[in-house]
């Protein structure tokens, strides 16, 4: 099993979408940390269960000093 954990500063941009959907596959077994998404929760689990296919994420709302997280 991998865990991967990455400070992204944003996930709105298309090259951090790009770097993870060609860096995890979908059965590949891994636990992914995401740190600093800067957004909504719900939103960026929308956004990363479309970029990666098979995928799950819970995510937690960036606020003024909690820049968000999501966890899949």
């Amino acid at each position: 099993m991998n865990i991967i954990s990455l400070n992204c500063i944003g996930i709105a941009s298309p090259s951090k979408k790009h770097t993870l959907s060609h860096l995890l596959e979908p059965n590949n077994h891994a636990i992914l940390l995401l740190q600093e998404t800067l957004g909504d929760g719900d939103v960026v689990c929308k956004i990363l269960e479309n970029l990666l296919n098979g995928w799950y994420f819970l995510g937690i709302d960036a606020s003024w000093r909690f820049r968000g997280l999501a966890l899949g």
